[in-house]
Protein backbone atom coordinates (compact mmCIF):
# COMPACT_ATOMS: atom_id res chain seq x y z
CA UNK A 1 0.00 0.00 0.00
CA UNK A 2 2.86 2.42 0.72
CA UNK A 3 4.19 1.89 -2.81
CA UNK A 4 0.71 2.41 -4.27
CA UNK A 5 0.59 5.85 -2.65
CA UNK A 6 3.21 7.05 -5.15
CA UNK A 7 0.99 6.36 -8.16
CA UNK A 8 -0.07 9.73 -9.60
CA UNK A 9 2.65 11.63 -7.73
CA UNK A 10 5.35 13.65 -9.49
CA UNK A 11 8.82 12.11 -9.56
CA UNK A 12 10.23 15.20 -7.83
CA UNK A 13 8.19 14.31 -4.72
CA UNK A 14 9.68 10.81 -4.71
CA UNK A 15 13.21 12.14 -5.11
CA UNK A 16 12.68 14.66 -2.31
CA UNK A 17 11.46 11.85 -0.04
CA UNK A 18 13.80 8.99 -1.01
CA UNK A 19 16.78 10.86 -2.46
CA UNK A 20 18.13 10.35 -5.98
CA UNK A 21 17.74 6.88 -7.50
CA UNK A 22 20.77 4.65 -8.01
CA UNK A 23 20.11 4.70 -11.74
CA UNK A 24 17.63 5.56 -14.46
CA UNK A 25 16.39 3.63 -17.48
CA UNK A 26 13.93 4.26 -20.29
CA UNK A 27 10.36 3.00 -20.01
CA UNK A 28 10.27 2.65 -23.81
CA UNK A 29 7.38 5.13 -24.08
CA UNK A 30 9.17 8.47 -23.74
CA UNK A 31 9.31 8.30 -19.95
CA UNK A 32 11.81 6.83 -17.55
CA UNK A 33 12.27 4.31 -14.77
CA UNK A 34 13.75 5.44 -11.47
CA UNK A 35 15.59 2.50 -9.93
CA UNK A 36 16.44 2.31 -6.24
CA UNK A 37 18.75 -0.56 -5.30
CA UNK A 38 19.96 -1.92 -1.98
CA UNK A 39 22.65 -4.57 -1.72
CA UNK A 40 23.40 -6.82 1.23
CA UNK A 41 25.18 -10.04 2.08
CA UNK A 42 23.99 -12.97 4.11
CA UNK A 43 26.21 -15.70 5.45
CA UNK A 44 26.05 -18.92 7.41
CA UNK A 45 28.40 -21.52 8.81
CA UNK A 46 27.58 -25.08 7.76
CA UNK A 47 29.82 -27.97 8.87
CA UNK A 48 32.58 -25.49 9.78
CA UNK A 49 32.47 -23.89 6.32
CA UNK A 50 31.35 -20.31 5.79
CA UNK A 51 28.98 -19.61 2.90
CA UNK A 52 28.01 -16.13 1.81
CA UNK A 53 25.46 -14.90 -0.71
CA UNK A 54 24.94 -11.37 -1.92
CA UNK A 55 21.55 -9.99 -2.82
CA UNK A 56 20.18 -6.88 -4.47
CA UNK A 57 16.67 -5.65 -3.80
CA UNK A 58 15.21 -3.07 -6.11
CA UNK A 59 12.24 -0.75 -6.33
CA UNK A 60 11.44 0.62 -9.76
CA UNK A 61 9.12 3.55 -10.39
CA UNK A 62 7.83 4.08 -13.93
CA UNK A 63 7.38 7.75 -14.80
CA UNK A 64 5.60 9.14 -17.86
CA UNK A 65 6.96 11.97 -20.01
CA UNK A 66 5.19 14.51 -17.75
CA UNK A 67 7.05 13.20 -14.68
CA UNK A 68 4.05 11.38 -13.16
CA UNK A 69 4.55 7.95 -11.60
CA UNK A 70 2.19 5.43 -13.23
CA UNK A 71 3.54 2.02 -12.13
CA UNK A 72 5.97 0.43 -9.69
CA UNK A 73 7.69 -2.90 -9.36
CA UNK A 74 9.95 -4.43 -6.74
CA UNK A 75 11.95 -7.59 -6.31
CA UNK A 76 15.18 -9.26 -5.29
CA UNK A 77 17.94 -10.84 -7.29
Amino acid sequence: KAMDSWIGAHKSSLIRSWGPPNRYDSDGQGGEILIYEKQWKDGAVVHNLYFEDSYTSYKMFYVNKDGIIYYWKMGTR
